[in-house]
């Protein structure tokens, strides 16, 4: 389960292509898509929404189990049966990410 956490990660992570191959320009589209592009941070609608954004991500990582040994991400969403639970754990990864 922690590896497809980590993908999910690394799936949303912000890569700089280094040799400008079509999966460089494909995950740049993927990224565009997701977070956006050509928004002006300094615009008031844009910047609240960022800081939305960035309140639940900070929220999110804080709830987050770090210890070791865990069996679950969240206590709130500890099942890894329950559909609802396993879709939202990919969520807050994801919003994190962004």
């Amino acid at each position: 389960m922690c590896c497809k956490f980590l993908v999910l990660i690394l799936l949303f992570t912000v890569v700089t292509p280094s040799h400008g191959d079509e999966f460089d320009t494909l995950r740049l589209k993927w990224r565009d898509i997701i977070v956006g592009s050509g928004y002006d941070p300094s615009d008031s609608d844009v910047a609240a929404r960022l800081a939305s954004i960035g309140n639940a991500a900070n929220g999110y990582w804080l709830g987050l189990n770090k210890s070791s040994d865990r069996t679950y991400l969240w206590g709130d969403l500890a099942s890894t049966t329950d559909s609802e639970h396993v879709a939202k754990n990919y969520l807050r990864l994801k919003a994190m990410a962004v």
